[in-house]
């Protein structure tokens, strides 16, 4: 399951029918799919724009008027305008814009038409509501530990309210949550807790920081798993704001299964440990990594503090969140 793709494509699918519907069918489906793919990447994926605003509405208007002008020639300037148009209200259901701007985009629908726009309209932000729910959860809960003064960045890890029998101590149920199996397995609500917060943000349009996630090494044994666990966040969205956290010494013994991950667009944040040898050399060999961190019961702690200037990665020190 991809948390992300999944509502893309269903908003793809049901703004291309509501498009057609404002637009009663009138112009090529090919036209009308580069406008709505452009609004897409830019309202969801993190397309980089001209503009760098954090107003999504103008960067969003500016990104279409940019295709309504690669258009010019290919069909009339007028009907190159009404599509442009049509996504004043894509924009208005899709919570962008406050401009209910209905009654302009319907001047020349009958009434009849005018209802098929409204109700599919309402239909597609009842469905959003409830694919967004189905990732609230009363049985499991993110909990975000910032990292100091660096605004944004949340060391994530997952907590859970599932009854157990009292014949087990705190001890013998923190223990089987975090090792083996379950281990392995809470990594899945996790992950899609993570992906389903970051998409909540972004339609909300609220700024996204980033989130390190955790991970286990012992899913390189299990193929299969892993490829359906990294496939919950495999997107372009999700991978932007996320991180997995790793240990050095993991890194050193599964060196190319980490680089196959970072292949497939993950982002490491290494953990140094007591395997990390201190010199330049692998100072410099560090910016493989997206982060690195350190905290003060790591031995080589001063010395990594003194030699901040040669590690090209982020240094985070966590020493209060891990």
């Amino acid at each position: 399951m991809n948390i992300v793709q999944d509502y893309i494509d269903y908003v793809m699918k049901s703004y291309r029918n509501l498009l057609l519907l404002l637009l009663k069918n009138q112009y090529p489906r090919k036209i009308i799919d580069l406008f709505l793919k452009e609004y897409l990447e830019v309202r969801y994926c993190g397309k980089k724009t001209e503009i760098v605003l954090d107003d999504q509405e103008i960067r969003i208007n500016t990104a279409l008027e940019k295709v309504q002008e690669s258009q010019i020639g290919k069909i009339k300037p007028g009907d190159l305008e009404e599509i442009y148009n049509a996504f004043q209200w894509i924009e208005y259901i899709d919570e962008v814009t406050n401009n209910n701007c209905l009654e302009q985009v319907t001047k020349t629908h009958t009434e009849e038409e005018k209802q098929a726009i409204v109700e599919l309209s309402k239909q597609i932000k009842k469905k959003r509501k409830e694919y967004l729910a189905l990732f609230d959860s009363n049985k499991f809960h993110l909990e975000t530990d910032s990292l100091g003064n660096r605004k944004g960045m949340e060391l994530v890890s997952i907590t859970h309210t599932v009854t157990v029998s009292k014949l087990y101590s705190e001890y013998a149920i923190e223990k089987a949550f975090n090792e083996g199996v379950i281990n392995e397995d809470k990594l899945f609500v996790e992950y899609c807790l993570v992906a389903a917060k970051i998409l909540k943000k972004t339609i909300a349009m609220e700024k996204v920081g980033h989130y390190i996630i955790d991970f286990t090494p012992t899913l390189f044994k299990k193929n299969k798993k892993l490829h359906r666990l990294i496939e919950i966040i495999n997107h372009p969205l999700v991978l932007e704001h996320t991180s997995i956290k790793i240990q050095y010494s993991d890194f050193l013994k599964y060196k190319e299964d980490y680089e196959n991950l970072i292949r497939r667009g993950v982002q490491l944040s290494v953990v140094l440990d007591d395997h990390f040898e201190c010199d330049d050399a692998h100072l410099e060999q560090l910016v493989i990594f997206e982060r690195v961190l350190i905290d003060m019961k790591y031995q080589n702690y001063d010395y990594i503090k003194e030699h901040k200037g040669k590690i090209q990665a982020l240094l985070l020190d966590v020493t209060l969140t891990i």
